[in-house]
């Protein structure tokens, strides 16, 4: 990883899912690799560098505490960690590597969770993209697309 930026946004990422329950081990393994080849190499490092692909999350958090705690990551705040996940989604969904129904459920998902008032203009969108048909839901998406680019910028911790 090339800059400080790049470096701890998977980890404020993986501190988020960490602390809502919503890991992804895989995406843990590969940050703990890129940290070893960048001369981090604590224990726990390690230790979550070698769980096989796969591995479920109840028998890798304790590792990835651990981890995130050996490289210093702060925890998120129970409002900050559905926010900050959203804003990996969002970020995704803008950048067309994730469709439509998937942006959907997640923040659906990560909605219930979050107390973000400024949340609501995409609820309403989504929820009218739910109902629409033909052109008018391939607008939707568009427009879906723009302020979910809109609200990963605005959402991102800062490094």
């Amino acid at each position: 990883m090339s800059s400080s930026a790049e470096t701890s946004r998977p980890l404020n990422l993986l501190a988020a899912q960490a602390l809502v329950g919503e890991v992804d081990v895989d995406l843990a393994v590969g940050i703990a690799s890129d940290a070893l080849v960048s001369g981090a190499d604590g224990p726990a490092v390690v230790e979550v560098a070698a769980l096989p692909w796969g591995t479920p999350w109840s028998d890798a958090s304790g590792a990835i505490l651990r981890m995130l705690d050996e490289l210093g990551i702060p925890r998120p705040t129970e409002s900050e960690a559905p926010l900050e996940i959203l804003a990996d989604i969002a970020s995704r969904f803008s950048a067309g590597a994730i469709t439509v129904p998937d942006f959907n459920r997640a923040f659906w998902r990560l909605f219930s969770r979050s107390s973000d008032d400024s949340l609501g203009g995409i609820a309403f969108r989504l929820d009218e993209w739910e109902e629409s048909v033909g052109q008018r839901r391939q607008d939707l998406a568009q427009v879906l697309r723009r302020e979910a680019q809109d609200l990963a910028a605005r959402l991102l911790r800062p490094p």
